[in-house]
């Protein structure tokens, strides 16, 4: 009787499947019957399934060098003077503008957005100053050359106190900056792995709706901090591999 009720109304939920059943008849402990029924349904497995999300990984072992130059790890934009030249047209037209000053004003725009603090601004005088681009940079908040004649060369001690001033900011800034950058806001919660042998279906497009490609991994394959991102699945004579999601 629960399965004719359940697959007239199209498997919905055991809370609906109940309440027709309770119109006509009166089962006892009727709701765990209705659940524990489609526990076992395979269609309602089907209508139900949700995507196996995996933890969104944790950032590059490149982006977490110690004590590396600038841009040490970076790559080449090659369509982004065509995104320049359209804006720069349209703001100066046809004018003639020379090279020196279109880097002085991108040098001079850039100091001035990597001045902005990158993370939460301290209201007390005690705590350290906040950590912006252009600290990360050039070692200085601010972007702007100080007015100060620098000597020729820097004696031992002042190195020693440069590298102590270094690791006292790359304290703060493992402290402080690095966990904001890593507050996932979705994908944060860790849950079950894929594994062989488990039973899914995969998402195509090109099929009518309501039809769904059904199959079987054959196997995982573990990304770097030991989650399953893809695996192989076999639908009929065909193996795919596909991520998961």
């Amino acid at each position: 009787m629960i399965q004719d009720y359940d697959s007239c109304l199209c498997h919905p939920s055991p809370e609906r499947v109940f309440a027709e059943i309770r119109c006509t008849y009166w089962i006892l402990q009727g709701r765990e019957a209705v659940r524990r029924y489609q526990h076992t349904c395979k269609e309602c497995h089907r209508w139900k399934s949700r995507p196996v999300v995996p933890k969104m990984a944790d950032l590059p072992a490149a982006h977490l060098r110690l004590f590396k130059l600038a841009f040490h790890s970076t790559g080449v934009d090659c369509f982004g003077p065509f995104q320049v030249k359209v804006p720069l047209y349209t703001r100066v037209g046809t004018q003639s503008q020379t090279e020196e000053v279109h880097r002085t004003v991108l040098i001079e725009v850039e100091g001035v957005l990597n001045s902005k603090p990158l993370g939460y601004v301290p209201s007390s005088i005690t705590d350290l100053d906040p950590v912006t681009p252009n600290l990360l940079l050039i070692g200085r908040p601010d972007g702007c050359l100080p007015q100060v004649m620098y000597p020729e060369l820097l004696n031992r001690r002042r190195w020693k106190h440069s590298q102590i001033l270094t690791d006292h900011f790359w304290s703060s800034f493992i402290r402080h900056y690095l966990p904001s950058l890593q507050a996932c806001q979705k994908w944060h919660a860790t849950r079950a792995d894929l594994t062989k042998d488990k039973v899914v279906m995969l998402v195509d497009p090109q099929l009518p709706r309501a039809l769904w490609s059904i199959g079987r991994v054959i196997k995982v394959h573990p990304s770097a901090d030991g989650h399953v991102r893809s695996a192989d699945a076999k639908i009929k004579d065909w193996i795919y591999t596909c991520p998961v999601a």
